[in-house]
């Protein structure tokens, strides 16, 4: 128990260090095919620009809802436009999109010359949501990939949605803003989705590992500590393999490979995540959501101006948004109130 304590503490101090760990490369799991299947499937999942979802879960990893909203607004032509109508031609959601993208990179560029704010990190991708069906080999190759992008930009369906992903890590990723943006012109309408996300922190009782790295080694120390968890150890290590072969069982027995496709049903970093902030972390938040909505808006709006339709009524609609049509309440409690002037508490 004592080697194995020391052998753990080791790790934490060296490979695990803050200022060690992102230098080194990532270390490879044990030969074998379910290890290699694990490592593959990481990869697949890892950074992957399309992702499956179930329709009723169909956000898992991404936190929170914070006060999305929608609108839809018929696309008007603007009197005394400088192109005629057949010249201006129509207003894509890729023209959208192009002009909205450059608004947000420009804003982390502008972060990181001028402050040491969050937003000069800011990542910016698109990303498309597949509904449950194909199996997963069959959807993540690049070129499929690529395929369900080109394609489902400039269409409204239900299943498949095109969304421009904004995240802003912040507090040593602690606090993980995530703005999902949607819009589709069809029909002569101009529909505009913003679905907000808040990954609030871990547990403290996740983050007491940390304190272990950051204690200088001592022997005597470690091995009285050793000596006095060893009778619990050892049962929880018993314990431990007993569900450990029964998963296992479980397991072989469903046959995963046979099983239907599904979407993710947890995130590890949710169920590790604390229902609380701290005030500074929520104001914070609303800043960024508020700083991200802004160039959303903007962007549009040149778009719209571009193609020679008229930008008033959705200026109203941008207006009613910030000024409080929809009030978040404290999230620890997830209040969400609706209307002018409403009030939420936790």
């Amino acid at each position: 128990m004592l080697v194995h304590r020391s052998r753990v503490a080791a790790v934490m101090r060296g490979e695990l260090a803050r200022d060690v760990f992102s230098t080194l490369p990532r270390a490879e799991p044990p030969n074998g095919l379910r290890y290699r299947r694990i490592r593959d499937a990481v990869d697949r999942e890892q950074h992957a620009a399309l992702t499956i979802y179930s329709a009723f879960r169909p956000f898992i990893g991404v936190g929170r809802p914070y006060g999305g909203w929608s609108f839809a607004l018929e696309l008007q032509r603007r009197d005394g436009a400088g192109k005629p109508p057949q010249e201006a031609g129509p207003l894509t959601s890729r023209m959208i999109i192009d002009l909205v993208r450059p608004r947000l990179e420009g804003l982390r560029a502008a972060a990181a010359e001028t402050s040491r704010d969050r937003l000069k990190d800011l990542e910016v991708q698109e990303i498309v949501y597949l509904p449950i069906g194909p199996p997963r080999s069959h959807v993540h190759p690049p070129e499929t990939v690529r395929q369900h992008l080109a394609d489902s930009v400039d269409e409204g369906g239900e299943g498949r949605r095109h969304f421009l992903l904004v995240r802003v890590g912040a507090w040593d990723e602690q606090v993980v803003v995530s703005v999902l943006v949607r819009v589709h012109t069809q029909g002569g309408m101009l529909v505009l989705e913003v679905v907000p996300h808040v990954l609030t922190p871990v547990r403290p009782l996740y983050q007491a590992v940390d304190l272990l790295a950051d204690q200088e080694p001592g022997p005597w120390r470690d091995g009285v500590r050793a000596l006095l968890a060893s009778p619990s150890s050892g049962f929880a290590a018993a314990v431990s393999a007993c569900t450990t072969a029964i998963g296992s069982f479980r397991t072989w027995l469903n046959d995963p490979a046979s099983a239907p496709p599904d979407g993710p049903e947890r995130s590890v970093r949710e169920l590790g995540s604390t229902a609380l902030i701290s005030l500074f972390q929520e104001m914070d938040i609303s800043r960024y959501v508020k700083t991200v909505e802004d160039r959303i808006a903007s962007g549009v709006r040149q778009a719209m101006r571009v193609q020679g339709f008229r930008t008033d009524e959705f200026e109203q609609h941008i207006t009613q948004v910030a000024e409080g049509a929809v009030h978040i309440g404290t999230m620890s409690g997830g209040a969400v109130a609706v209307g002018s002037g409403a009030q939420a508490s936790g």
